[in-house]
């Protein structure tokens, strides 16, 4: 299960809510769409990682780093065996 969340400007940041059977490395990557807006500001991909334990887990993104528009959101776990989970990808959007 997976929720994305932002504030409503760039400046506030957001978080990634996710939950696991069982403690995990978590990648996830923020890939830009197209924009279709001309003279809408370059987007940069955006990859965390971080080490999730079991149950229920929150992720921040730190403010300012992704600018609006949408995002395609790709994320994986591998747990300490190295077995790796099937890749979720969502489409989110990051207001502005």
């Amino acid at each position: 299960k997976v929720k994305f969340r932002h504030g409503k400007s760039p400046k506030k940041g957001g978080s990634l809510k996710l939950t696991l059977s069982e403690a995990a490395t978590v990648k996830a990557t923020f890939k830009p769409a197209p924009a279709k807006k001309k003279g809408q500001k370059k987007r940069k991909k955006l990859k965390l990682t971080k080490k999730a334990v079991a149950g229920a887990n929150t992720i921040s993104i730190r403010k300012r780093k992704l600018r609006p528009g949408k995002y395609r959101l790709s994320i994986s776990a591998t747990d300490a065996a190295g077995n790796k989970s099937k890749t979720i990808v969502r489409k989110v959007k990051v207001k502005g």
